[in-house]
C-alpha cells in the first residue's frame, strides 16, 4: 500500500465556516467536570473513506459547492461548535466552575467567533492505493500493517484551540475548537477527515455530528425528502447535577471523597513527577494527596518505534473467543451479551456472574500484548485501563444525543502470571472440547471435563467485575472530588507505557452508516485519529463485507449486534511488541 506521504495533497481552498443563523445574543457556558479533566487528551476525530460514485460528474462528488450548505445549517443546531473555546477566568475562591484549569465555550459574537475551519484538497494518486478493499481485507489482510498510512495527514494544518496543551491565551485565542478537510481522489473517491477539541466531543458526539450533517446534506439535495430532525443536547451542567454533595463547598466533603477513591481508577499526580504547576496557578490552594502516585515516566520510551496494525476478527472469530473463555471460566459464570461499556448499571455488582463477548475479546487482546510484552512470568502489577461511557451509567440515564466527552478510565489490575494462568486454563478447555467432541464422533463419551476451580478469575470476568464497579451509585462520587481538585489537570486517571494497555471502543455508533447523499457508493473505510503511542488500543466495528455498502441505513437497526460484520481492533505497539503479537499463534482463534 501506498504511504501516506506520497499522495502529493494540495490544498485548494482554506476557509472558515460559520452557522447558517448565528446567535443575535452571546452565551458563554461553563463546560462539565469532566470535559474540563480531558483538555490533555488528544482530539477526537476520524476519516471517513468513501467509494467513487456510480457515475462521475466533471465536480467532485463531496466538493465545497455540494458541502458547505449543509455544513452551515446543521451548525444552526451546533452553535457552541462554531465559537470559542477557553479556560474560564481563575477564582480560588470561586464555584467549582471556576477553579483551575476549567473550561468554558462562548458563542453568538458574530465576526469574531472562530467558526470551523473548512479546506478542500486534491491527490492525483487513487485512493484505492492506500486502503485494501473491504471485501477482501479479512481474508487477504487478518492484520493489516497501517504504520505507513498516518491518519493526521488527512487533516488541516490549521491548529484548534488548546491543542498545544498551553495556558496562555495564544492556545486558544481565535483558533477553531473543529477543523474539516475535504480530500478528492483521482478515482472519484473522497476522504473526510473530522477533528475537534476533545472536551467538547468525544466518539459518539462525533459520529452524532456526522449522521445529522449527512442527513440535512440529503435533504438539501432531494426536496422530496421531509427536513431531518436534528436535535443534539448541549447542556454540560446536567452531568455536574448528577455530582453527590455540595460542588460549591470550600472543601470536598471527606465521606464523599474516601469512597470515590476506593474505585479501581488511577490516581497519577503529574505535579508529583518534576513537573511545574502553571504560573497563574495559586500553589496554596494545593493539597497534599498522599494517595496519588507521580506519573511513571519510566515505563514510557519515547524513542521507540511505534507500529499501527489493525487486526480484523470476524463474527465467528469473537464468538469463538467467548466460547473459549465460558469453558476456561467457574461453573457460576454465564453468558451475556450487553454491552459492559454502555450498559446502564444502577445497582453495583459484587463479582461479575456473566461476560460479553466484548469482555472475552478485551481479555483476548490484553493477553496478547502481555505475553508479547513478556510479562507473563511477571509477578507485579499491571493494567488494562478501559474508557467507558458515563452516559447510560447515571440515574436517570444522559440521553445518547448528549454533547461533550462524559467519559472515565476504569483500571483493571491483574499481574502477568495471573493473566498467563487464564490463558493456559483456556487453552486446556479448548483441546477438552476438542478431545471430547473427537470422542463423541467415533461413539464414546461426550461429556466435557471438569470445571476450573472456582478460585480462578479468568480475565474476561476481571474486566467485567471491575467495570461493574461504576454505575449510579459510584460515578457521583467521583464527580464531587473531580469537582474539588485544585486543578483539573493534576490528576491523570490512565496511562500509557509498558505496564498499562489504554484501551477505547467505538461501538453501537453507527460510523460505517453514512450517506451524505451524493451518489457515493458508501463508506470503504472509517479510520479514528489515535496518536502513534505504545499501548493504545481501540476497537471498532469493521465495515461490510459483502461487496458494499450501507448507503441510507442511517438508523442502525436494533437487532443489530456490535460484532456482526467483524470487528477491527487497531493496536499501537512498539515494533519489536507488534512483531510478537502478529507472529502469536493464538491472535486470531
Amino acid at each position: 500500500m501506498l504511504p501516506t506521504s506520497q499522495l502529493d495533497i494540495e490544498v485548494i481552498s482554506d476557509l472558515r465556516a460559520q452557522p447558517e443563523t448565528p446567535s443575535p445574543s452571546i452565551h458563554e457556558a461553563p463546560l462539565s467536570i469532566i470535559d474540563s479533566r480531558v483538555v490533555r487528551f488528544s482530539s477526537t476525530g476520524a476519516v471517513w473513506f468513501f467509494d467513487a460514485p456510480e457515475v462521475r460528474s466533471y465536480r467532485p462528488t463531496f466538493s465545497s459547492h455540494n458541502l458547505l450548505p449543509s455544513l452551515c445549517r446543521v451548525l444552526d443546531q451546533y452553535l457552541q461548535w462554531a465559537g470559542q473555546l477557553q479556560f474560564t477566568s481563575y477564582d480560588p475562591k470561586g464555584d467549582y466552575t471556576q477553579r483551575h484549569g476549567r473550561l468554558m465555550i462562548k458563542w453568538g459574537t458574530d465576526s469574531s467567533d472562530p467558526g470551523v475551519g473548512f479546506t478542500v484538497a486534491s491527490s492525483p494518486r487513487d485512493m484505492s492505493d492506500i486502503i485494501p478493499d473491504s471485501t477482501t481485507r479479512p481474508n487477504n489482510h487478518p492484520y493489516w500493517d497501517a504504520t505507513p498510512f498516518a491518519m493526521q495527514d488527512f487533516f488541516p494544518k490549521t491548529p484548534i484551540a488548546l491543542d498545544d496543551w498551553q495556558w496562555e491565551e495564544k492556545s486558544w485565542h481565535g483558533r477553531p475548537s473543529m477543523v474539516i478537510q475535504v480530500t478528492n481522489f483521482s478515482d472519484g473517491g473522497t476522504a473526510l477527515a473530522i477533528k475537534i477539541a476533545h472536551p467538547l466531543a468525544d466518539a459518539q458526539s462525533l459520529v452524532q455530528f456526522v449522521h445529522d450533517w449527512a442527513a440535512i446534506s440529503r435533504s438539501l439535495l432531494d426536496p422530496n425528502l421531509p427536513s431531518p430532525c436534528v436535535a443534539p443536547m448541549f447542556d454540560p451542567s446536567r452531568l455536574d447535577y448528577a455530582a453527590a454533595g455540595d460542588l460549591h463547598a470550600s472543601q470536598p466533603d471527606k465521606s464523599i471523597v474516601q469512597q470515590a477513591r476506593a474505585l479501581p481508577m488511577h490516581r497519577y499526580d503529574y505535579f508529583l513527577a518534576g513537573e511545574n504547576p502553571p504560573a497563574d496557578f495559586d500553589q496554596s490552594t494545593l493539597p497534599r494527596l498522599p494517595d496519588a502516585k507521580p506519573v511513571p515516566w519510566s515505563e514510557i520510551d519515547d524513542s521507540a518505534s511505534v507500529s499501527h496494525y489493525i487486526v480484523h476478527y470476524t463474527a465467528e472469530e469473537v464468538q469463538k473467543i467467548w466460547d473459549l473463555s465460558l469453558s476456561a471460566s467457574s461453573s457460576h459464570l454465564t453468558a451475556s451479551d450487553a454491552h459492559p461499556l454502555t450498559q446502564q448499571s444502577s445497582t453495583p455488582r459484587s463479582t461479575s456472574s456473566s461476560v460479553s463477548r466484548l469482555d472475552t475479546l478485551l481479555g483476548h487482546i490484553w493477553t496478547l500484548i502481555i505475553r508479547a510484552r513478556n510479562l507473563e512470568n511477571d509477578p507485579d502489577a499491571i493494567y488494562l485501563d478501559v474508557t467507558y461511557n458515563v452516559r447510560p451509567r447515571l440515574s436517570p440515564p444522559l440521553p445518547e444525543t448528549f454533547l461533550g466527552s462524559p467519559l472515565l478510565h476504569a483500571a483493571v489490575a491483574s499481574t502477568g502470571k495471573e493473566i498467563a494462568a487464564a490463558a493456559a486454563a483456556a487453552a486446556a478447555a479448548a483441546a477438552n472440547i476438542t478431545a471430547t467432541s473427537t470422542a463423541g464422533e467415533t461413539g464414546t463419551s461426550t461429556e466435557t471435563g471438569p470445571q476450573l476451580n472456582h478460585d480462578t478469575i479468568p480475565t474476561a470476568s476481571r474486566i467485567r467485575a471491575t467495570l461493574s464497579q461504576f454505575n449510579a451509585q459510584t460515578i457521583p462520587l467521583i464527580l464531587h472530588d473531580m469537582a474539588h481538585e485544585a486543578t483539573s489537570l493534576r490528576l491523570w486517571n490512565a496511562m500509557i507505557g509498558n505496564r498499562h494497555t489504554l484501551i477505547t471502543t467505538w461501538l453501537y455508533l453507527g460510523a460505517w452508516d453514512m450517506d451524505f447523499g451524493m451518489g457515493a457508493r458508501g463508506v470503504k473505510y472509517v479510520g479514528p485519529l489515535m496518536p502513534l503511542c505504545d499501548g493504545l488500543v481501540l476497537v471498532g466495528e469493521g465495515g461490510p463485507q459483502d461487496g458494499g455498502t450501507r448507503v441510507g441505513e442511517e438508523n442502525v437497526q436494533e437487532n443489530k449486534r456490535w460484532y456482526d460484520q467483524g470487528v477491527d481492533v487497531a493496536l499501537f505497539l512498539k515494533d519489536e511488541v507488534m512483531a510478537n503479537v502478529v507472529k502469536d499463534p493464538s491472535l486470531k482463534p
